[in-house]
């Protein structure tokens, strides 16, 4: 799940975890991002 600025959140069977956001000094396009994170998460393995 995703947190924002306040980094992500991740559940499998066997763990669970947080990861923390970190700030960038200057974003260039986040067109996709989201789409992208969530298609890799869709793939972690079980």
């Amino acid at each position: 799940m995703k947190l924002g600025p306040d980094g992500a959140y991740y559940k499998s069977r066997d763990e669970e975890d947080y990861v923390s956001g970190f700030a960038v000094e200057h974003v260039v396009d986040t067109v996709g991002a989201g789409d992208g994170f969530c298609d890799r998460c869709n793939q972690w393995p079980d």
